[in-house]
């Protein structure tokens, strides 16, 4: 019967970086892993997150580079190890990832002295840079190396000098506005 579901397994994860064999092995050699698939999407996954990571440090966040570098490798890793694995559903495991970077997002969330919430682009950056990470994991690099620049770009928006430059003049704008009331 076991051997009867491996085989059904194996077929199943034909495409995936991991080769299940329906034959009769010992526990250990039940599912053969492939390392480097994993180690090579986790190492880049680990670079995109020190590459949000660090934009999120220029711009004063709590969170620094490190870790999200951190998060997008386990993340990855895990993805990855979860797809070669024949159980169940493999999704279950990138789902428990997302719901504890929530909760790790959650404590980056705070409100300050003045009453003003901080923190929600980083704990939206975390959450994205999971995602992005899960796209990696199950092979879809592409994919995810293009995610992560869609975050990046929406993370440093205010930074793009087109943006600097309009607020700089609808500031201007704005003392022009007020100077002409007080007169």
């Amino acid at each position: 019967m076991y051997y009867q579901e491996t085989a059904r397994n194996a077929a199943r994860f034909e495409g995936s970086i991991g080769v299940c064999e329906a034959r009769k092995v010992t526990h250990a050699e039940r599912c053969r892993i492939v390392h480097f698939p994993v180690l090579w999407r986790s190492g880049l996954a680990a670079l995109i997150g020190l590459a949000i990571g660090w934009e999120r440090r220029a711009s004063g966040s709590p969170v620094r580079a490190r870790i999200l570098a951190l998060v997008a490798l386990a993340t990855t890793a895990l993805t990855a190890i979860s797809f070669q694995i024949p159980l169940g559903d493999p999704s279950r495991i990138p789902d428990g990832v997302l719901t504890g970077v929530g909760f790790i997002g959650a404590g980056v969330v705070m409100r300050d002295g003045k009453g003003e919430v901080r923190g929600l682009t980083t704990a939206a950056s975390l959450w994205a840079i999971t995602g992005v990470s899960i796209a990696i994991g199950v092979g879809l690099v592409v994919l995810g190396l293009l995610l992560a620049l869609l975050v990046y770009f929406v993370i440093a928006w205010d930074e793009w000098p087109l943006m600097t430059r309009l607020r700089q003049e609808r500031a201007q704008q704005m003392a022009k506005d007020a100077a002409e009331e007080d007169v």
